[in-house]
């Protein structure tokens, strides 16, 4: 037998083993053989995963060469669209750099590139030994605007023929005006103006449009796209999380199973069913011998995420048979029984609890064990139920009936009123009629639980996740009438991205709009949506019984109205999900108090850090650390940067706790981790007890951290960075971001900067096609355009005609006077008295008025000067601008200088023209 397979193209060892089965010599196993696959030519990219618009960088390639012979090689780097700016068009490569690399060794390069846009996109770097052989590298960048990024998250009430009783609040920040026409024709009009505060260029706009079954929507992102679902949060690598994960896909393929949609959404149940069995591997390296679970491979197991993933696990069960029930279930459930519940009937918690809900006090081992109570009954109708998981159900429902009265905690209730509707106890509606006694309503038929005034914009994730408790009880009473009302409130409250406040209120509120919609679904739907803006955008969606899950019109425009056309039959739903970065204000207010000092390790401190008695900044308190002189003669591999993080916790009260904690802490573009044993020791220190560094979906360290201190304590922690690409301008601070585990919102952000402008680096540079590439967005030297300065007079006068009666390049011609020029920032001013208004723009203008013009300071034109005069032909810009008198030249701007006697001819020839037409009409 001779099989031939070209091994993977990955420069490895590889160990081959063969198998024989055979009648007469039964299962034979050869010995095991080795082999290692390589290349002699091979490049070796160094790019970060994440970079921020306008940071020029240095992209590092390495070219190695294991040939015997030295070798020429071209190198060549292509960007993937226009987005990146490098030395080259977008989708031609540049012009080569030709090195010459010795035999068995390697030769590094740098290309400059600037990301000018915030998007995914990549570089194709490419080597090549001509005549003979090449390699090519491929590599993602993902751009992300400057400064803190702000959401606005509006729903519209798709329904043309007035026929819902669907509730959609508008959100304060954005204007929504509704009309419905002629019984069959609705019309909305949106405000999408970017506020006072917006960084320019980085507003965004993306539409989801679904039916008006809320699940939907929440299909399409759980099986879709999880990871938007907790976009705010943290990657999922724990038990917990991992689950935090999983159970949202399976709340979604059980709308899919029980509505009978599974036959026309093959790819979805294809893709959700890959995901469900993924994640139930990932959560079983989780699993003890004894069946229990615990959030960390190396922790103790925890009772609540043990009857987590139980109940999952028993919801999967009744869809699939992927489980197995006498290994995945039963020795957990035995387990919680057993070992974790004690004689009155409740369950009890060793470990410290992450989810600050169930930590601590009698209350919270209330809710702890209705929690472990709706679990057990999840799993009771399987097959194997023992006579000791149904005593303890039989203990545990009669600890929740006899404490279930002594609280008037609205989460404690509303758990405890499930887990006692779930398990159809006697007192199943006592408790729900307290539970409903505790309830809020709202104006448009709205219904909660919280403490929150029905005003607030945001509600907390435990408002949010009684609320869910609260449905779930009502939809075990099939009181589906009173349960639309809370629908109604947490339809309002769910995000674009069908996420709530923090994960457990989601992966809650998740089970109970499934649960709801699977009983209220209705397939009958007929729509068409038109979306329009200026400039002659037009997108148009169906939504319909084949097209009803979530669609999305990816980049509508900013800064200006939308309108929306909807008509047909049934309803639907359109979330608009409006985005923008700002910078920090000084008078942000937030939970916690973070500082954060950095500098330049010198070669000795950077020596000394390998010494017992030093730390890893290379500080050395103790007199009798030892000292290794004969060291310092050598040169450091690289400079190190010691970062020290002082962390404390601001509380409103003495018994106020920050609970579990994240640090993200950003890595500055062009940075990396220095030494992963940092962290490492940060670990065995126990001032962590987990982190995630660096990898390839995030440019971050992530610290898991039981409890932060009370002010004035702090926490502090120690590490290094090094740097690994040159940014060559400006560089953008990074963001250290602190948040509480179970509720993102409570949040505090500060940045820091590894290279000062005093530091000795370039603030701004530019090569060749790297100016010109920025200057996309600047106005065009048009001084130096020969056919604007040569030629006969109508030349000049089609084009700038074509300009300016072009809405999409052109709102007003002024002709100014500049009488004062000065640059702050990045930006040039330049003041300027209005002469003539040839064309009006939206702000009306008689002449004689000052205005403002502005412009990036790294552009090179436009060329303008003090007592000169200039023709201007340009857009209105931003609105919160033009409104303040001050106008932004962009790139389709025209800045004239009419000195020149020719130049001068040709724009009163232009200038008398549109006149004769009146503007741009005939």
């Amino acid at each position: 037998l001779k099989i031939i397979r070209p091994p993977p193209h990955s420069i490895t060892e590889w160990r081959v083993q063969a198998i024989g089965m055979s009648s007469e010599y039964g299962i034979c196993i050869a010995e095991p053989v080795t082999f290692k696959t390589f290349k002699n030519f091979f490049l070796q990219v160094d790019i970060p995963y994440r970079a921020i618009r306008l940071e020029q960088m240095n992209i590092k390639v390495t070219i190695f060469n294991n040939d015997r012979q030295d070798q020429w090689v071209n190198v060549y780097v292509e960007p993937g669209d226009s987005t990146i700016c490098s030395s080259t068009k977008m989708g031609t490569k540049s012009e080569a750099k030709r090195v010459l690399v010795k035999a068995n060794d390697a030769y590094t390069v740098t290309f400059p590139i600037l990301p000018l846009k915030a998007a995914d996109t990549f570089l194709t770097i490419y080597g090549v030994i001509p005549g003979q052989t090449y390699d090519a590298v491929k590599k993602e960048l993902h751009v992300v605007n400057e400064g803190i990024e702000e959401s606005n998250e509006i729903q519209l009430c798709l329904d043309p023929q007035g026929q819902s009783k669907a509730i959609c609040r508008d959100n304060s920040r954005v204007k929504v005006q509704n009309y419905i026409v002629n019984g069959h024709h609705q019309i909305f009009t949106v405000d999408l103006t970017m506020p006072e505060n917006a960084i320019e260029g980085t507003g965004q706009c993306v539409m989801y449009l679904s039916g008006n079954n809320i699940m939907d929507v929440v299909v399409q992102n759980t099986i879709k796209d999880v990871n938007k679902l907790f976009r705010k949060t943290y990657p999922f690598l724990s038990g917990e999380q991992t689950m935090i994960a999983l159970a949202p896909t399976v709340y979604a393929m059980m709308y899919l199973d029980k509505t009978m949609q599974l036959s026309i959404t093959s790819d979805m149940e294809r893709d959700g069913w890959k995901f469900i069995n993924e994640g139930i591997q990932q959560v079983k390296k989780y699993k003890k011998g004894d069946g229990s679970y615990s959030t960390w491979p190396y922790s103790a197991a925890s009772t609540w995420l043990t009857a987590f993933v139980l109940k999952v696990f028993c919801q999967v069960d009744k869809l699939s048979d992927v489980i197995r029930q006498d290994d995945d279930i039963w020795p957990g459930l035995e387990w919680l029984v057993r070992s974790k519940q004690i004689a009155d009937g409740s369950f009890n918690e060793d470990v410290r609890m992450y989810y600050r809900e169930m930590q601590g006090t009698d209350i919270d081992r209330l809710s702890l064990t209705a929690y472990a109570l709706i679990t057990l009954w999840e799993c009771k109708p399987l097959d194997m139920v023992s006579h000791t998981v149904n005593a303890g159900i039989e203990k545990a429902m009669t600890y929740v009936e006899g404490n279930y009265k002594n609280t008037n905690d609205m989460y404690v209730l509303a758990i405890a009123a499930y887990a006692l509707a779930i398990s159809k106890s006697p007192f199943m509606r006592d408790a729900n009629n307290r539970l409903k006694a505790l309830s809020r309503t709202g104006g448009q038929d709205f219904r909660y639980w919280g403490l929150e005034s029905e005003g607030n914009s945001k509600p907390s994730a435990k408002t949010a996740e009684t609320t869910c408790y609260a449905l779930l009880t009502q939809l075990e009473f099939d009181d589906l009438d009173y349960a639309r009302d809370i629908v109604n409130w947490l339809t309002v409250n769910m995000n674009s991205h069908s996420s709530f406040i923090s994960t457990q209120d989601t992966v809650v509120c998740l089970q109970a709009l499934s649960n709801y919609n699977i009983r209220t679904y209705n397939p009958s739907l007929d729509l068409e949506v038109t979306v329009l803006a200026d400039g002659g955008y037009r997108e148009q969606r169906l939504v319909n019984r084949e097209e009803t899950f979530a669609k999305a019109i990816q980049n509508v425009p900013v800064g200006k109205e939308i309108i929306i056309n909807v008509r047909g039959k049934g309803t639907g739903r359109m979330s608009i999900n409006f985005r923008y970065n700002r910078e920090k204000r000084e008078d942000e207010v937030c939970n916690f108090k973070i500082e954060i000092a950095n500098y330049t390790m010198s070669q000795e401190e950077t020596l000394q850090r390998r010494n017992p008695g030093c730390d890893l900044c290379g500080f050395c308190p103790l007199e009798n650390a030892k000292r290794s002189h004969s060291m310092l003669g050598r040169a450091a591999s690289s400079t190190l940067y010691c970062i020290t993080v002082n962390i404390s916790y601001i509380a409103k009260t003495k018994e106020e706790h920050a609970g579990m904690s994240i640090v993200d802490f950003g890595i500055q573009t062009g940075f990396k981790l220095a030494n992963e044993q940092d962290l490492k020791d940060l670990l065995d220190q126990g001032k962590i007890n987990h982190f995630e560094k660096p990898g390839d979906i995030r440019e971050s360290i992530i610290l898991y951290i039981d409890d932060i201190p009370k002010s004035p304590n702090v926490l502090t922690f120690k590490f290094t960075l090094t740097k690994v690409i040159e940014v060559v301008n400006e560089i953008q601070p990074a963001s250290v971001t602190v948040y509480q585990y179970d509720d993102p919102d409570k949040r505090c952000t500060e940045f820091y900067n590894l290279m000062s402008r005093s530091s000795g680096e370039i603030r701004r540079a530019c090569k060749g096609r790297i100016c010109e590439c920025l200057e996309g967005t600047c106005p065009k030297c048009y001084e130096e355009e020969n056919e604007l300065i040569k030629g006969i007079d109508k030349v000049p006068f089609v084009y700038l005609m074509g300009v300016a009666c072009d809405q999409s390049k052109a709102d007003y011609i002024f002709h100014v006077q500049i009488f004062k020029i000065y640059e702050e920032g990045r930006q040039k001013h330049a003041y300027a008295k209005l002469i003539k208004v040839i064309k009006r723009g939206a702000q009306l203008y008689y002449g004689g008025e000052n205005i403002i013009l502005t412009w990036e300071s790294i552009c090179q034109c436009p060329r303008i000067k003090e007592n000169k005069e200039y023709v201007i032909i340009a857009k209105d810009g931003p609105e919160k601008m033009y409104k303040r008198h001050i106008y932004l030249l962009r790139d389709s701007a025209i800045v004239w200088d009419d000195s020149v006697r020719l130049k001068r001819q040709k724009v009163s020839y232009f200038l008398n023209e549109i006149n004769k037409r009146n503007d741009c009409g005939v």
